[in-house]
């Protein structure tokens, strides 16, 4: 998570104080890219902590978890990080039932609100 990102975040936190979750930061999932078979056990270790991919944020709370993508304001690109990391999760997660997108955002566009609705991504303004 970056600047930007880490500052909406924090109004997320911010917002939702006093309320019972727990969040895990940078939580991988997926197994990463593929490595050459001659690769030695360390070199696989290593190639797979680095090419697995993050989600920002898994949250869980009121018996659901989010897996949660922050952005400074909702764009196109948010929304195909979070339907791939939630997609990833639930292959990582299957006995995870309740699970939810969810994109943190510091603005909204308006335009794009109706195509997170459509693709059932829950979207929070901070």
């Amino acid at each position: 998570m970056d600047t930007n990102d880490r500052e909406v975040w924090d109004r997320w936190l911010l917002k939702h104080s006093g309320e019972e979750f727990e969040d895990v930061y940078d939580f991988p999932v997926g197994n990463g890219r593929p490595v050459a078979p001659s690769a030695t056990v360390w070199d696989r270790g290593l190639w797979q902590s680095l090419t697995v991919k993050r989600v920002d944020v898994v949250v869980h709370w009121n018996n659901s978890t989010w897996v949660v993508e922050v952005k400074p304001v909702l764009n196109m690109s948010g929304l195909g990080q979070v339907l791939g990391y939630t997609h990833l999760f639930r292959i990582d997660w299957p006995d995870v039932l309740r699970v939810t997108s969810v994109l943190v955002c510091g603005k909204t566009d308006p335009e794009l609100e109706s195509v997170y609705h459509e693709n059932s991504v829950l979207v929070e303004v901070v």
